[in-house]
């Protein structure tokens, strides 16, 4: 089979794969191999090109425990990847770190956004304060981009996006929120030890009953990590802004040699910087839709809105975007389309749809015998339909005439209203008397 082409051969570097798991990932073209401290990414179309490599190795201390147990260093003390999941939304896997939104418990109520893997140097593992569930309460993930916000790479961040039950007892709605992380955040000391010490998060207004598509702007949504944070107090306990002194560098800001070479990993930050972040992660204004409305609502309807891509088509004046739009549930029926009569109803032969009387609907079983008309096993109308014209079952059949010229070709179009019916064209040549 190998030299007849019909399998191909993969082996690492090493000789050593010793693979526990493999993984086809179709939306994104890629074959996913887990193995001994490392997943490999390959093309399955192209297996012959070099593939990618993830490192994953095991812990140091946990390799060492593992030796002194008298395992095998090499076959029985690693990482040795055996379970591996399809692609998902709220995960993101950039610059070899992985951050993803998830939930620690099996209630899934302690929710957070966290940060793993990369290079063996730079390593640590980050997450939200699982002690202040301001920060993430109850959190739905829905997805994680990386933004380069300016010129500078050391002010790059990672935007996610989530949905949360809001922490006031007497409101038990859902807010939808955007937040984000600077990609240097390695954490803090003391109180943010391994917890993220730029995480702010804003809302995204988006009150409405029903689906919505609702535009925002990258810019309004900086403008508004760059103003007011939010702030609790007086005896009602209510979020108003913030207007005390802010500690420098600005919360939220990314350590960078640019604004301050003092500051060089965000552990150099003062513990005024760190306490405040920690009790004031919520900005004060929210981000509004462009035009200040949704471009695109549904309400009153049995479906939501579930999916949407956008593709960009350029016309003769100019690029349009189009919006292609998925929902929860559509109906498989296509009644309506089999005409207005009980003859093309029960000549469809279409399980979904019967004849109730007054058009082709949706079939749903009903005690009466004979309160729907539908024959899907020979699609004989003649036993249904018994208000049929008498010219069905005399043969008359529908007609197209159509002109051509003689040896030259003529497009023959017909579409019948059954997938039962049968097409037959015929020829009347000039001065004949019969068709042929």
């Amino acid at each position: 089979m190998v030299q007849g082409g019909s399998v191909s051969v993969f082996l690492s570097p090493t000789d050593g794969l010793h693979s526990h798991s493999v993984l086809l990932d179709e939306e994104r073209g890629r074959l996913l191999l887990g193995t001994r401290d490392s997943v490999y990414l390959l093309d399955p179309d192209h297996l012959s090109r070099a593939p990618r490599k993830i490192s994953w190795p095991a812990p140091r201390d946990r390799v060492e425990m593992c030796k002194l147990a008298g395992k095998n260093a090499h076959l029985e003390c690693g990482n040795f990847v055996r379970v591996l999941h399809n692609y998902n939304r709220t995960h993101l896997y950039t610059y070899q770190f992985l951050y993803a939104g998830t939930a620690s418990d099996f209630l899934g109520k302690d929710t957070m956004f966290t940060r793993s893997l990369g290079p063996p140097p730079d390593q640590h593992y980050i997450r939200t304060d699982i002690s202040e569930d301001y920060w993430i309460n109850e959190a739905r993930f829905i997805s994680a981009h990386p933004v380069s916000d300016t010129y500078n790479p050391d002010d790059d961040k990672i935007y996610f996006f989530f949905r949360e039950s809001s922490r006031d007892r007497s409101d038990k709605s859902v807010l939808s929120r955007v937040a984000r992380v600077c990609k240097n955040d390695v954490g803090g000391l003391r109180s943010l030890t391994n917890k993220w010490t730029t995480f702010l998060k804003a809302r995204l207004v988006s009150v409405f009953r029903g689906s919505a598509v609702c535009v925002y702007s990258m810019a309004d949504i900086r403008a508004v990590f760059n103003g007011p944070y939010a702030h609790k107090e007086g005896p009602d306990h209510r979020w108003v802004e913030y207007e005390g002194r802010i500690p420098y560098p600005r919360p939220g800001t990314c350590p960078s040699k640019t604004y301050d070479p003092r500051i060089k990993t965000t552990k150099d930050f003062s513990d005024e910087v760190v306490s405040f972040i920690r009790f004031h992660p919520l900005m004060f204004r929210s981000v509004y839709p462009l035009t200040g409305r949704p471009l695109f609502t549904r309400v009153r309807v049995d479906y939501t809105l579930t999916q949407i891509v956008v593709d960009r088509v350029m016309a003769e004046d100019g690029q349009y975007e189009i919006m292609f739009l998925g929902t929860a549930q559509v109906s498989l029926s296509r009644c309506h389309l089999y005409g207005q009569v009980c003859a093309e109803c029960c000549l469809a032969r279409d399980p979904y749809c019967a004849w109730d009387g007054y058009t082709c609907s949706r079939y749903i079983p009903a005690s009466k015998r004979r309160a729907r008309r539908q024959d899907i096993k020979h699609g004989d109308p003649s036993s249904q339909c018994w208000d049929t014209d008498d010219t069905l079952h005399g043969g008359r059949v529908e007609e197209r005439i159509m002109f051509g010229v003689e040896n030259n070709s003529t497009f023959l179009e017909c579409l019948p209203k059954s997938q039962q019916a049968t097409i037959r064209w015929f020829i009347h040549r000039p001065g004949a008397e019969h068709r042929e």
